[in-house]
């Protein structure tokens, strides 16, 4: 069964833009030009959004150049209106299945199919709630340094090595992990990037050097 968000969580700018396929510059952009519908982000402190913003923000991406602000401004709300409890209430992409029914919302005679945009960034929030899943950031491990679960590899090193061009199969001997492994940390680097001036990268060990298992330290009873 794959892992998933919590109903009651919510995703970063940067999160959103990883799932939406945009950068988070865009997304900040959505939200300034109040093109979203102000139930589904929060803007105290930092920003952070409920799931389907993200498939708004990627149907605001595909569509900017050929509706008006207005007309998305209004297909939003609508969709909103129409599917509250699925998109808002309950605030998670697994409550989709009712909005996916839907052929399209019509706006000014012109119908508007969502479907399509709401499935691709279904099957991305999976995966990210996956990549959430597989990571860990733990005092006694690396002075905390973010690692593959039950292991004290770096995910920001698999990632920089994936940006490197190194090639997948040499990452995965390295660190004794599966190639899957090697693309949710990428996808986990991608919507976690790291605050001030990054760290030099250091490239793969020699094969099964510092991929060593470590128990999972049991909770007090």
């Amino acid at each position: 069964m794959v892992p998933h968000l919590s109903e009651a969580d919510t995703l970063t700018v940067a999160e959103v833009a990883v799932v939406a396929d945009v950068s988070a510059r865009y997304v900040n952009q959505v939200v300034e030009e109040h093109v979203l519908p102000s139930e589904i982000y929060f803007a105290d402190g930092k920003r952070r959004f409920l799931p389907s913003a993200a498939a708004l923000v990627a149907f605001n991406h595909r569509t900017s150049r050929i509706l008006t602000r207005d007309a998305r401004h209004d297909a939003f709300a609508e969709l909103i209106r129409r599917h509250h409890g699925e998109l808002v209430e309950e605030a998670h992409w697994r409550s989709w299945q009712t909005l996916l029914d839907e052929e399209s919302v019509e706006i000014d005679l012109v119908r508007i199919n969502m479907v399509a945009v709401f499935r691709e960034v279904a099957g991305r929030l999976d995966e990210l709630a996956e990549a959430r899943a597989l990571v860990v950031s733990d005092p006694e491990i690396l002075s905390g340094t973010p690692v593959l679960a039950g292991t004290r590899v770096p995910v920001r090193d698999i990632a920089a090595s994936a940006e490197a061009k190194i090639a997948p199969s040499r990452i995965a001997a390295a660190y004794g992990i599966g190639e899957r492994e090697i693309g949710l940390a990428c996808l986990w680097a991608k919507a976690n990037p790291p605050m001030g001036r990054p760290r030099r990268m250091m490239p793969p060990p020699s094969p099964g050097t510092a991929a060593r298992r470590i128990p999972r330290r049991r909770r007090a009873g």
